[in-house]
């Protein structure tokens, strides 16, 4: 999903920006985003589900999955959890 033009992000010029909002229920705010120049086309990749607490968010340019993931403190995360990347060959993860 695009970015809204808001005023906690700055919006990079040419780039395009996804980003998955935190759900309210949740607390307040936040959210992960990817920011990717213009000049580089990509796909987005549809992520189950597994861990409700998980933020994860994921493109693909060329031949690399790039992995955005935030896992919140306190909450245990295991390899199951990211199961899905078992379907790359190249990952680029990345997250807090």
């Amino acid at each position: 999903m695009p970015v809204r033009n808001a005023s906690y992000i700055k919006i990079l010029p040419e780039h395009s920006h996804l980003r998955k909002d935190r759900p309210r229920a949740l607390g307040k705010g936040g959210g992960i985003c990817i920011c990717v120049r213009n000049t580089l086309s990509f796909s987005e990749i549809r992520i189950p589900v597994i861990n409700s607490c998980l933020e994860v968010m994921g493109i693909t340019i060329n031949d690399y999955a790039i992995i955005n993931v935030y896992n919140p403190p306190r909450n245990i995360m295991t390899i199951l959890d990211m199961g899905f990347l078992s379907r790359f060959r190249r990952i680029i993860l990345l997250g807090d």
